[in-house]
């Protein structure tokens, strides 16, 4: 069995300077390459915007650094082009999870003559989701394209007889001791039969099969063995002991070191400092009376799409305004589930489109100069996911998990720019949520 690789976690809190260390730690290694010199990058990075900022922070300091350029192949041009001539490059997380099997054959083929260095800002996707069609042109046409780039594997069919016949027949082992619901593949010949095709699925992922709703899921994940393909794995984030990728390395058993960033932004220095954002004194979160406030579940993604009727929304809509109206149009940013924001657009009071953020967005500067932030959403675990990693043995955090979501949308905003003084007022309905963030701030 191969050796675990370490994964070094830099956890510190959003504007503590994790990517200008970065810049600096790859500045200082790269720069000068020798002839005799094997040691190469790749750096994952959420957006394309921020990618190509920090190649050209990069190449001013003297480092190589390129990018797959083509709209279409751009993983092919990754494998067959950029990691076999020794480029330093930069991937977003989408382009990670099509080509990871890939990298992983590349880097680790015979006499490849370069060590690359992994580094990831942000947290991976670890988790792979089988996806069926749903009616919606848009979301299929997508979907079609994942299917062809060999993203998704449509196994979704596959019964538990199906699987306790590809164990008679020798092609699959059904757990241990120590991971009852893991699923591993055997080297095998054709057997002549329809599971023959899905040969490649049990290699490429590391595969549970779990029930829900009496009914055998297969839920899969990025291989533990991919991360040995790298001479390092930095990955830099918060909270992140309250992550999927948390209970992913302790199921997976691959040992996490956590790092911080030092005072002068130039390094990450081994060891976990619990330290909050900077700038919490300027934060207001403005009083809610309790007839507008929305209680327990209410403002989540199944009330959103099962239980709001018309008049909820118009009165969301009406409690939103109510306090967006206050504020100059481009100091509001604001969010929503992306199937309510037709729903709530408020042009007249500064919810527009141009205001709007997605609630899950990552690693972004664009809305620094945001002031009055309407938090439209009570970010809760999805109850399958929940019960798959209570099922699997690490239970998530589902509060605090909920809390890292909101804190990272909230500092999106102007509370992240150090030196600036102003106040950032906090519009946070969901009483839940509301309730989570205020006892964070006075711990």
């Amino acid at each position: 069995m191969k050796e675990k690789k370490e994964i070094r976690i830099v956890d510190a809190p959003t504007g503590a300077g994790k990517t200008t260390a970065l810049m600096h730690i790859l500045g200082e290694k790269y720069s000068q390459f020798k002839d005799d010199h094997k040691e190469r990058f790749i750096c994952v990075s959420p957006y394309i915007k921020e990618i190509e900022t920090n190649m050209e922070r990069l190449k001013g300091m003297g480092v190589n650094v390129t990018q797959p350029t083509r709209e279409r192949g751009k993983g092919k041009e990754l494998i067959g082009n950029l990691l076999p001539h020794g480029e330093n490059v930069f991937i977003t997380h989408e382009l990670l999870q099509r080509s990871f099997s890939h990298i992983y054959d590349t880097l680790t083929a015979p006499n490849f003559p370069y060590k690359y260095s992994l580094f990831i800002d942000e947290e991976p996707t670890v988790l792979q989701e089988l996806q069926e069609k749903t009616g919606d042109s848009e979301t299929d046409s997508k979907l079609d394209r994942l299917l062809s780039s060999g993203l998704y594997v449509p196994v979704e069919n596959l019964s538990e007889k199906d699987l306790d016949n590809m164990e008679a027949l020798g092609l699959l082992l059904k757990g241990t001791k120590d991971s009852p619901h893991r699923l591993y593949t055997n080297p095998y010949d054709n057997t002549g039969t329809i599971y023959d095709s899905f040969r490649d699925f049990f290699k490429r992922y590391d595969v549970y099969g779990i029930k829900q709703d009496n009914k055998l899921k297969l839920k899969y994940f990025i291989p533990a063995d991919f991360w040995s393909c790298f001479d390092t794995v930095t990955i830099m984030s918060y909270r992140t002991e309250y992550s999927f990728f948390n209970a992913y390395c302790n199921l997976s058993h691959l040992p996490i070191t956590f790092y911080h960033v030092n005072e002068d932004m130039t390094a990450f220095i081994e060891g976990l400092k619990r330290d909050k954002p900077k700038g919490l004194e300027r934060m207001i979160v403005e009083p809610i009376p309790d007839s507008k406030s929305y209680k327990g579940y209410e403002l989540s993604y199944s009330w959103y799409h099962q239980k709001a009727t018309q008049k909820d929304i118009k009165r969301l809509k009406d409690t939103m305004s109510s306090f967006s109206r206050l504020y100059k149009s481009d100091k509001i940013l604001w969010t929503t589930f992306k199937d309510a924001e037709r729903k709530l657009t408020n042009g007249n009071k500064g919810l527009t489109k141009n205001n709007f953020l997605a609630h899950n967005a990552l690693a972004t500067n664009d809305y620094d100069s945001k002031t009055a932030i309407l938090y439209g959403v009570n970010k809760c675990l999805n109850p399958f996911t929940a019960n798959l990693w209570k099922t699997l043995g690490q239970p998530i955090d589902a509060d605090n998990w909920s809390l890292s979501l909101l804190i990272q949308f909230v500092w999106r905003s102007n509370i992240r720019v150090h030196d600036s003084n102003s106040p950032i007022h906090l519009y946070l309905p969901s009483e839940r949520m509301r309730n989570l963030f205020t006892q964070w701030l006075e711990e």
